[in-house]
């Protein structure tokens, strides 16, 4: 497998087993520390029951999460708490209401998001979601690098330093300065004490800070296994987990939320990932949010500042270590033997029993979940605000107007951050393409034993054919390789969840994702489909010379269909809908291909059908070619003419005079098909948060 991922995204460096307070933890510093403050978020959707109504998920709530700090947002099941989180982390794609303010300065004012802000703050963060997606087929070590490549890590002023020492004199990695890189640089079979080229250099660094995230992260036995999915087993749950959080670290954001980060984990993983999570927060300055679900006691402790919500609005905000007294004030006082987690969100969930209090004064109460939305003093119905929702309202206007933090207008600009080139995303992302095509018996079978199966079994059919069946032979011929397109469907829907997610990441646009996908989809498809006509047409007798031509028919064909059928994937929501769009398309296009429905046969009604098939102008050319062919005798070119032209029964009545015509709809076909792909793939089915 490490093999596999050396051709993959370059060799696997030995994972570094030093302590991770080493040279590596040291390389990383975020470009800038963020404290975000948020005012009067709100968000409905049209109640179920009654679509004219508006349910209110998230009730006018204004807070703050200060830098290099933990934040949790927790609460009961359903309360909104990653609604909340992800409108604060600009990844809600449906409207909603309020102005959220990073570092003072407002990425959205009243419901307007100032785009520039947006864009320079989508860079400094990074987002964790709950389902773990990623290519089943990569490595956890490929996965983490392939994110470190085209999203490279945020360096301290050391690293730097360091790359421009090796550009210019090379690594010392004997008894010098260099010996935590030692593994890496032998990883990379780069030189000792030789000066070594930018890319190089940088991608030393990318490679120290992978394994410094996989030792992190607990990942160092599975960081050579395959992920998995349905077709290929890999690493559990847990690991997936952990793997996902650090193709997030690799980058090292300014500020990281996670959504419910411990789920799946055992406690002992769970207390290590938050243990980094506040390392991280304490010394690189990250600033971390994170939605989590009645955590540990060991993970609970690891968090600053909390965030208790129920139905939408908010209960408690502020310090961890405040939050006993201010229960204990409304006559819920923790038990000292209690998990503080558990009993706090137990204190506002409609319906539980909660145990307050400890020894002789302990006792069962109510939860009282109505009693703290009320105490905690929101202004949801225009009497103003009091309380500790006062006091939170007050830290936020500090935040507006005296935030000690610079602009990531300034700091997260264009010119600051490191420009990754489309055709280096290309090639990354073909190269992880090709890979997966041959780690995936699927696509591979699809293509290439799927080609030899059918081309044996055509000339089985077909051995030395008479020329009177070459119309039917044509059909076959040319029908099966664009048939073969249909195998890419399914792929779509399988790759479509990580697609989004590596894009909403930043880590590619759609153009470079697309066209490695179609180089790739391409490459083996036109491989598979030499076999299946070399083959077929090695056992039909008929003459070599048009075997070249007759190839090149069917590829332009193949190219055309795939291209009808990959618009079908990109502008469908799943793939019963894709195969509905197939129907309606191509299962046309098939019917009326020129031999088994042409306009000598069709009723007039609808042969004009045949003339919207792509397969009826491939049949057309060929046989056109075919007639003129020299390898075929004079009486043969005879026969193809009168099938060609002719009225008579078995006869196509096609055109002997229209090749260029022929090519030009075929490619035209399939160019306008891929570009309204693209266009499907670039604005339809993102996922709606």
């Amino acid at each position: 497998m490490a093999s596999e991922g050396t051709q993959l995204l370059g060799p696997t460096a030995q994972s570094y087993s030093g302590q991770l307070d080493s040279t590596r933890f040291e390389l990383l510093q975020p470009q800038a520390k963020i404290e975000i403050g948020f005012e009067q978020l709100r968000f409905g959707v049209p109640d179920n029951e009654d679509p004219q109504m508006e349910k209110v998920i998230i009730h006018n709530m204004t807070g703050c999460m200060p830098a290099a700090r933990m934040t949790a947002i927790m609460g009961p099941s359903g309360c909104g708490k990653t609604t909340l989180m992800d409108m604060i982390a600009n990844v809600k794609t449906m409207p909603y209401e309020g102005s959220i303010y990073v570092n003072g300065e407002a990425r959205r004012s009243y419901g307007v998001e100032d785009l520039e802000m947006g864009y320079a703050f989508n860079r400094a963060m990074g987002y964790v979601g709950q389902h773990d997606h990623a290519n089943g087929f990569c490595t956890v070590h490929e996965t983490l690098m392939f994110h470190a490549l085209l999203r490279p890590p945020a360096l301290s002023e050391k690293a730097r330093d360091c790359v421009e020492r090796w550009q210019s004199s090379g690594m010392d990695t004997g008894m010098g300065q260099d010996s935590d890189f030692l593994s890496t640089r032998t990883a990379l079979n780069l030189p000792d004490n030789l000066p070594l080229s930018p890319q190089d250099a940088n991608k030393v660094i990318q490679y120290a800070v992978v394994d410094l995230v996989i030792e992190m992260l607990g990942l160092l036995e599975c960081k050579d296994q395959k992920i998995g999915n349905a077709q290929v087993r890999g690493i559990s749950g847990g690991q997936k987990k952990r793997m996902s959080i650090g193709r997030v670290l690799v980058s090292c954001p300014s500020v990281v939320f996670l959504d419910e980060p411990t789920t799946g984990l055992s406690s002992t993983d769970s207390k290590t990932v938050m243990e980094n999570m506040k390392r991280m927060a304490d010394q690189l300055g990250i600033t971390v949010v994170s939605v989590i679900h009645q955590p540990r006691n060991e993970v609970f402790t690891q968090f600053d500042r909390l965030l208790l919500m129920v139905d939408g609005k908010l209960c408690f905000q502020g310090a961890v270590d405040q939050a006993p007294s201010y229960f204990a004030a409304l006559e819920f006082e923790l038990d000292q033997h209690s998990n503080p987690a558990d009993f706090y969100i137990d204190c506002v969930t409609e319906g539980t029993k909660v145990e307050v209090g400890s020894g002789a004064n302990q006792c069962v109460s109510d939860a009282a979940p109505d009693l703290f939305t009320a105490h905690y003093g929101e202004d949801y119905d225009g009497t103003g605000r009091e309380g500790m929702a006062d006091q939170v309202f007050t830290e936020v206007q500090q935040m507006k107007t005296l935030s000690q933090y610079a602009s990531i207008l300034e700091e997260y600009s264009l010119e600051k951050t490191v420009h990754i080139s489309s055709m280096f995303k290309f090639k990354k992302l073909f190269q992880r393409d090709f890979w997966v095509y041959i780690r995936d018996p699927f696509r591979l079978s699809g293509r290439i034993t799927n080609g030899v199966a059918m081309g044996l079994l055509i000339g089985v059919l077909y051995t030395d054919l008479n020329v009177h069946q070459i119309q039917n032979w044509t059909l076959i011929i040319l029908e099966l390789p664009a048939l073969s397109s249909m195998v890419v469907m399914p792929i779509f829907f399988i790759d479509r969840p990580f697609f989004n997610l590596e894009r909403q990441a930043g880590l590619y646009t759609t153009l470079p994702y697309y066209l490695a996908q179609y180089a790739t989809s391409l490459m083996f498809g036109l491989i598979g489909n030499f076999f299946l006509v070399f083959i077929a047409y090695a056992f039909s007798g008929f003459p070599w010379e048009g075997f070249i031509f007759c190839y090149l028919v069917a590829s332009v064909l193949f190219i055309g269909m795939e291209a009808i059928v990959t618009a079908a994937a990109y502008g469908s929501k799943d793939q019963t809908q894709a195969m509905g769009l197939f129907n309606a398309t191509i299962g046309v296009f098939l019917l009326f291909n020129g031999v088994t429905a042409n306009t000598n046969i069709s009723p007039p009604a609808i042969s004009w059908l045949c003339f919207g098939s792509p397969i009826y102008y491939g049949v057309e050319v060929f046989l056109t070619y075919a007639k003129g062919c020299s390898g075929f005798s004079d009486s043969d070119q005879d026969v193809i003419d009168r099938i060609l032209t002719g009225t008579g029964a078995g006869e196509l009545d096609m055109s002997d005079n229209s090749m260029a015509r022929d090519f030009f709809v075929m490619i035209s076909i399939g160019v306008f098909a891929r570009t309204l792909a693209y266009w499907f793939a670039d604005t339809k089915n993102k996922g709606v948060r």
